[in-house]
């Protein structure tokens, strides 16, 4: 299996999240806390 290389501050795929490097930290954090959310309004 392989995987796609996408080069975004932030990917999303399902319940997985990834950054690139630690500068984008801030994105990182932001899509983390609003997945969160959304979870807990569900």
């Amino acid at each position: 299996m392989r995987g796609t290389r996408v080069d975004k501050e932030v990917v999303e795929d399902g319940n997985l999240i990834s950054s690139r490097k630690p500068n984008d930290l801030p994105a990182f954090n932001k899509t983390l806390i609003a997945q969160l959310s959304r979870r807990r309004a569900a």
